[in-house]
């Protein structure tokens, strides 16, 4: 059990057991309920009925605070708990439906696709991180070989956080990613030169973390979250580019390593002359994608130069990928 302290501990404990005990990933919710739990006590909330000006109060401190799938996750939170609470005979108020509507935020992440330049200088800082420039003093052991598998694997960042020491398997080059976006399992294959650096980190993790069962641990246990990994990656990313005033730096973020694999895969192809229709499923299946149209999207964001090819039909592909794209963060 959770330690929730507020007047609708009960309910939260019983929603957050029932939602891992349905094989779904508790860290979102568990992040979502401490949030809400602390604003309850901050604002002396004493009865159990979880009113309208409760769940509107919440969301408005969070809206002011929060981003993207962060606060449409806590919204999808407080409509999975009043409905809880509704269904065990309290009273609760539900947000209608289209209520996000109103605090969807207008910033969009841009996709930055890393040029060959952008991305060796961004693996040079990586690769020379020193002990004093971080808190954690595994960072400089685990950042080369972390964001090298969320690139050359075509990850999402959650995806590369998550993974376990026994989910590799060094023999084969496999990593079984146990959840994706949508909590379904997967199999990708790492390179030979990512295969290796990964035998090679593995070694030296036997030492310097031997007890830790995520891959890629930190020095306090337990794996990374989503803002210490992009926290890190935006400091290697200042790093790699010093000659450029950072308020005219162009915004980069982990996701976009995974981007810059799948632009790659679709250019190699469009370089070998293969039909980029007949070979989307595979780059799709490999991704984790739920549909070949979200692999799609990443044709229309090629360089001009490379799109001129028999390989791609702009007819099919505008049918295809829809008008607008959400991306994964």
């Amino acid at each position: 059990m959770d330690n929730f302290r507020c007047c609708f501990a009960y309910h939260m404990n019983n929603l957050l057991e029932d939602w891992t005990a349905n094989g779904h990933r508790p860290w979102p919710v568990r992040r979502s309920l401490f949030s809400f739990d602390s604003y309850c006590i901050r604002s002396g909330i004493d009865s159990a009925q979880l009113t309208k000006d409760i769940v509107c109060g919440w969301l408005q401190e969070e809206c002011d605070r929060s981003i993207g799938s962060e606060l449409k996750v806590r919204v999808a939170l407080i409509k999975k708990l009043a409905r809880y609470i509704v269904a065990s005979g309290g009273d609760a108020y539900v947000l209608p439906v289209g209520y996000m509507t109103r605090y969807t935020p207008k910033r969009r992440h841009r996709i930055n696709l890393l040029s060959d330049d952008g991305l060796s200088k961004f693996f040079v800082a990586v690769d020379t991180i020193s002990p004093s420039q971080e808190v954690d003093p595994w960072v400089p052991e685990v950042a080369p070989v972390m964001f090298r598998m969320l690139y050359t694997c075509g990850l999402r960042p959650n995806e590369v956080r998550e993974i376990k020491c026994d989910d590799v398997n060094m023999e084969t080059g496999e990593i079984l990613i146990r959840h994706n976006k949508e909590l379904k399992q997967r199999i990708v294959v790492m390179s030979e030169d990512m295969k290796g650096m990964c035998g090679r980190y593995l070694s030296r993790k036997a030492f310097f973390a031997p007890d830790e069962e995520y891959l890629f641990p930190r020095q306090k246990g337990g794996l990374y979250t989503g803002k210490l990994l992009t926290a890190l990656f935006q400091r290697c990313w200042k790093r790699a580019n010093l000659d450029i005033c950072e308020k005219n730096l162009r915004y980069a973020r982990p996701y976009d390593l995974r981007h810059r694999f799948a632009s790659m895969v679709l250019q190699k192809w469009i370089d070998e002359k293969k039909n980029l229709f007949s070979m989307l499923p595979y780059l799709s299946s490999y991704m984790g994608h739920t549909g070949v149209s979200a692999t799609a999207y990443y044709i229309h964001i090629l360089p001009e130069n490379l799109l001129k090819s028999t390989g791609v039909s702009w007819n099919e592909l505008d049918e295809m990928v829809p008008e607008v794209a959400v991306w994964e963060k």
